[in-house]
């Protein structure tokens, strides 16, 4: 196991810097919007369960290694003309990578409160405050 993703809060998930937190939400973002060959969706959720495994497991330099694969595992960007047909991203992929995205939400990186979080830590104090 690596040493490189510092430390372990409470939950028991090791943290990870902000970036590669923000690599790993970039390509899990991308890959459920994939449309790819059937046959090599098996191998897209190989890599996102190794990918999910590497996290819990602190292991920052699989972690790297991983997301390259995945980046790998992408869609060509141009589609050739009688290509293979595509499809969109398996359920099971989804599943995998909401498992990811909320293991990642249950301390992984430095923050991980949502957007408008703040405000209403700011009302609830307002509220206390006037009663």
């Amino acid at each position: 196991m690596s040493s490189d993703m510092p430390g372990r809060p409470p939950g028991g998930v090791p943290t990870m810097p902000d970036d590669l937190r923000s690599d790993v939400l970039d390509i899990l973002s991308d890959a459920v919007q994939w449309r790819l060959p059937a046959a090599r969706w098996e191998g897209v959720e190989k890599l996102v369960q190794a990918l999910h495994y590497a996290i819990k497991q602190g292991d920052s330099a699989k972690l790297e290694e991983i997301l390259g694969d995945l980046e790998l595992a992408a869609p060509l960007r141009i589609t050739p003309i009688g290509g293979e047909q595509t499809t969109p991203a398996t359920s099971k992929l989804r599943n995998i990578a909401a498992g990811v995205v909320h293991d990642l939400g249950q301390g992984i990186g430095s923050d991980s409160r949502g957007p408008g979080d703040n405000q209403r830590d700011e009302d609830d104090a307002s509220d206390a405050t006037s009663r």
